[in-house]
């Protein structure tokens, strides 16, 4: 663990510490019972790493002065260079007794129980050294590092941003801190969980400066820009990611789906293909293709790949309503409806799939089971304009002529770009002028 001491200073401060030595002897030589000389030419000894005559003069300190705090603490930091944990331990009690509002003392023995594994009490010392002085940027990086020892990579990189805000400098300190870009890589993730994607994107940087050569950082923060509609950005870490694994097939399918986005089905379809050749068992990027066999209105290819995918992942939702969708433009309803009715199973908050289940059926002349499934799509999306025009088109078989001009109108509404919704509009508009 990575861990930053301090030493408690006396009113000395001399560049020379041979001349601070030789004055505080003198000192001492004029009044062997000067505490103060004591803890001040231990402190020089200290600034030399002379732990030993250090520790000798803080220990004559205290039999001078058994009440000053100062010998106590700084006895304890040279006991803990020494890797002497348990005296230091004893020396920082004593000083917290002497001195209890001293946030230095608790943070030192912090460290001190950290060494020995004590993380809990490691962490309730840092805890109390910032609740004494809420600027101690030391006690949120010392704290930072007992999270991250704990596994608890979020309150880790918590207590790290706290430090590196009141201390800039500090961040290059934990980056050398083992496990501190699996730290930030986590934090990156629950960030981008919480919809935080800014904040998500700034910790998978800084993960990556840590760790550059991490394939699967550059991937999480390629979806993160993939969601914020970055998709430069996005095609740029994909890339990252597969030059340096270029058989990561999670990069492949997702650099996929970003050419989706982008419309250029070529590059797509091609990214997919590499996705299974690296993986033929990758069911995401099977679904993807079949997604694109579909846009071609090749839908046996594109049922195929869903067959597939379903075989690996029958959990899927997303899956059952996509194949569902290719048997729905293939006519086949009934096997169209047992996919929706797969896919509601899996997700019932799938508006989607309420909504083509409701084509399928007006497709069978089922007319108000049909309505009851646009209902239910609508009430999960009261944009999906798709829905109040089939409903319309339901309303109208049934000869709701009002209800299906209603439908009609709310979608124009949602989407005035939608020719479909005018024609029906028009339609229903004749069939009731002729009663």
């Amino acid at each position: 663990m990575c861990v930053v001491k301090r030493l408690q200073k006396r009113s000395m401060s001399k560049p020379n510490e041979a001349d601070a030595i030789r004055q505080w002897t003198e000192s001492i030589l004029r009044d062997p019972k000067d505490a103060s000389a004591y803890c001040n030419r231990g402190n020089a000894w200290l600034r030399q790493l002379d732990y030993d005559k250090a520790i000798e003069d803080f220990t004559d300190a205290v039999r001078c002065d058994p009440t000053l705090a100062a010998a106590y603490i700084n006895r304890g930091f040279a006991w803990a260079a020494q890797r002497e944990f348990d005296k230091a331990i004893l020396d920082y009690n004593q000083t917290i007794e002497l001195n209890p509002n001293l946030a230095w003392a608790y943070c030192n023995r912090g460290i001190a129980w950290a060494a020995q594994g004590d993380l809990d009490r490691a962490i309730a010392d840092f805890r109390m050294a910032i609740e004494l002085d809420s600027r101690d940027a030391l006690a949120y990086h010392n704290r930072g590092d007992a999270w991250l020892q704990k596994g608890e990579f979020d309150q880790a990189v918590a207590d790290y941003e706290a430090a590196v805000q009141l201390q800039p400098q500090l961040m290059s300190s934990i980056r050398k801190v083992p496990g501190a870009a699996e730290a930030y890589r986590v934090a990156g993730q629950t960030a981008a969980a919480q919809e935080e994607f800014q904040k998500g994107i700034a910790f998978f940087s800084i993960a990556l400066e840590i760790e550059p050569q991490s394939a699967a950082t550059y991937c999480q923060r390629g979806i993160v820009s993939l969601k914020l509609l970055d998709y430069e950005a996005a095609i740029q870490d994909f890339s990252h990611a597969i030059e340096l694994d270029p058989r990561d097939a999670v990069a492949y399918n997702h650099r996929g789906n970003v050419w989706l986005r982008k419309h250029d089905h070529a590059k797509a379809e091609d990214d997919f293909r590499k996705a299974l050749r690296c993986e033929p068992n990758f069911a995401p990027a099977r679904v993807n293709r079949g997604y694109i066999w579909a846009t071609r209105q090749e839908y046996d290819k594109a049922i195929r790949d869903y067959d597939k995918a379903v075989r690996l992942d029958p959990s899927d939702a997303v899956v059952y309503y996509h194949r569902g969708f290719a048997w729905l433009k293939k006519q086949d309803f009934q096997r169209a409806i047992k996919d929706f009715d797969s896919a509601i199973q899996i997700d019932p908050n799938l508006a989607w799939a309420y909504c083509n289940r409701g084509v399928a059926r007006s497709a069978l002349q089922e007319y108000h089971v049909a309505i009851d499934d646009f209902n239910t799509s609508i009430g999960l999306d009261s944009r999906l304009a798709f829905a109040f025009d089939s409903r319309g088109l339901a309303w109208l078989e049934i000869h709701e002529y009002d209800k299906a001009i209603n439908d009609f109108r709310r979608a124009i509404d949602i989407n005035p770009e939608d020719a479909r919704a005018y024609g029906h509009l028009e339609m229903a508009l004749a069939r009731q002028s002729k009663g």
